[in-house]
């Protein structure tokens, strides 16, 4: 629903890809036609997108730069339980659950400088924490061989 959002997953993927020497031949988000943007013009990071045609630009441009890679989007049905990120192989599959989804329990630090959606760069540190520090955040993993 925001930048923030939108640039996690991609890092994540990013990260991924970078420390476990993946290679990616394709890159698919599927999002849910959500309507609850804020219909105002599109403003900070933290705030969400106006409209689901801006989210789509922003994640397919910010992923293409970040990961080299430009994703293919759908946005049909609704949005499930739960949210998951698959990582297939010929010989294996990683399913990766976060439980809320992938912003949940993140947020900016309080120091840190709220940036325009029209300002990001791929190269910017997000300065995060985690609001849920008594629970933690809890991922579902599951890993198979094929």
């Amino acid at each position: 629903m925001d930048p923030i959002g939108c640039m996690m997953i991609a890092q994540l993927i990013k990260d991924l890809k970078d420390s476990c020497n993946l290679s990616i031949s394709s890159l698919e988000f599927d999002l849910s036609s959500f309507n609850k943007f804020n219909g105002y013009p599109d403003g900070t990071i933290d705030e969400n997108f106006s409209c689901k045609e801006n989210r789509t630009k922003f994640l397919t441009e910010y992923s293409s730069q970040l990961i080299g890679e430009e994703p293919i989007v759908y946005e049909e049905g609704r949005l499930p339980h739960w949210r998951e990120l698959i990582i297939e192989s010929q010989s294996f599959e990683l399913v990766v659950r976060p439980h809320g989804g992938i912003k949940n329990g993140w947020a900016l630090d309080f120091n840190e400088e709220i940036q325009d959606v029209e300002e990001v760069e791929t190269s910017d540190d997000l300065k995060l924490f985690n609001k849920s520090s008594r629970e933690g955040i809890l991922y579902n993993i599951i890993f198979q061989k094929k």
